[in-house]
């Protein structure tokens, strides 16, 4: 639109999260498949494909109105996510459940040692920190925007 009609247009949307969605479930489930336009493809795939595609179109001297570096943002949060709770379920397995069963059930059916509260936790702020970062990002993104619109727009004066 800013094409167009010579005025800023801000990115908004949940795409950078949606982007650490799929990298996290892409390193955690990798034999996994997508269903893309009615095609069965594998998970790395699909994930690789999308990353080169935003890689791409970051280095792409036109600009179009998609946030590729909030998705690219994305991704990493997601890599990240899975590498910390990697990291965490070995620290869990290792120092804190050492000598125990950490999946053992009580009688009521949960389990013990909050093992499934760890992962909801975990899960919870992966999904909010990613949500601020993507925020800022956006933020950053549009603001920087609409500062070279505003120098272009005094430029034509």
């Amino acid at each position: 639109m800013r094409r167009w009609f010579r005025i800023p247009v801000f990115s908004l949307g949940a795409s950078g999260a949606i982007a650490s969605v799929i990298t996290s479930f892409t390193m955690n489930f990798p034999g996994q498949t997508m269903q893309i336009a009615g095609l069965n493809l594998p998970a790395a795939l699909v994930s690789l494909a999308f990353v080169a595609n935003d890689f791409l179109s970051l280095a792409d001297t036109r600009k179009d109105s998609v946030g590729h570096g909030v998705h690219l943002g994305g991704y990493a949060f997601g890599f990240c996510f899975h590498m910390v709770d990697q990291l965490s379920s070995w620290i869990w397995k290792t120092v804190v459940g050492k000598g125990s069963n950490s999946r053992r059930r009580n009688n009521d059916g949960s389990y013990r040692h909050g093992f499934v509260r760890r992962r909801e936790f975990l899960l919870s702020m992966a999904l909010l920190a990613s949500l601020v970062v993507n925020g800022l990002l956006m933020y950053f993104d549009s603001r920087a925007d609409s500062e070279r619109t505003i120098n272009g727009l005094k430029e034509e004066l």
